[in-house]
């Protein structure tokens, strides 16, 4: 798998001018996708909301992942910002960009894809902005078949605190598990896509028990 996910980032990169195989540092480090590719393989989602949107180099690989995985999938990203430079967006046909917030575009998806199996990606309002992400994850568990939801960035204290304290207090405990992608993986593959570490990148994850996370994680 990492050979096929290794090739996808080399023809993204001869493809798009703006897609560079060396991620930025805002941006979700290699490890970080391929764990998401992984998980999109395993799980075969029927939609997949992203919070937000900045360069839409995670939203390709994802969108080329479901393609050569042949995932019949609709993709759907929330942009509470002006429509940014969608440079690839003609090459997918499950691809929506939705202006609005976050909870309420995940609402308006439910009216029409309401129970499918859901994967999310939470990189658009960070825990720290604790109002805002709860809403939206209220939303997702109150429309969709939750999968697996990815945080971004918990390694930051106040994140994790209120990442937590969510959990804590509305997730069932009997169904989802809340956990942080190993060590262990993070710099397995790092090493092996020749990038650092970058240290400001940590996702947390929130996915069916069922799914066996340790399964892809060690």
């Amino acid at each position: 798998m990492i050979d096929k996910y290794m090739d996808m980032l080399k023809y993204l990169s001869a493809e798009y001018d703006d897609f560079s195989y060396v991620p930025n540092r805002k941006e979700l480090i290699n490890a970080e996708m391929f764990f998401m590719f992984l998980y999109i393989n395993k799980i075969k989602p029927e939609v997949i909301f992203e919070s937000g949107y900045w360069q839409g180099r995670s939203s390709l690989i994802i969108l080329e992942t479901l393609k050569r995985a042949g995932i019949k999938c609709d993709y759907y990203i929330a942009c509470i910002l002006k429509k940014p430079h969608v440079y690839f967006d003609h090459n997918y046909d499950n691809f929506n960009l939705i202006m609005g917030k976050g909870e309420q575009v995940i609402n308006n998806v439910a009216k029409s894809h309401g129970g499918k199996r859901m994967l999310s990606l939470i990189d658009g309002p960070k825990f720290r902005y604790y109002d805002k992400c709860e809403k939206i994850y209220d939303s997702l568990f109150s429309n969709f078949d939750i999968q697996a939801i990815f945080q971004h960035d918990t390694h930051r204290p106040k994140d994790m605190r209120n990442y937590q304290r969510y959990y804590d207090s509305k997730v069932d405990k009997n169904k989802y598990g809340l956990h942080k992608i190993g060590e262990l993986f993070l710099d397995k593959y790092c090493d092996l896509l020749n990038e650092e570490n970058l240290g400001e990148s940590k996702m947390g994850l929130i996915c069916d028990n069922d799914l066996l996370i340790k399964d892809i994680s060690i």
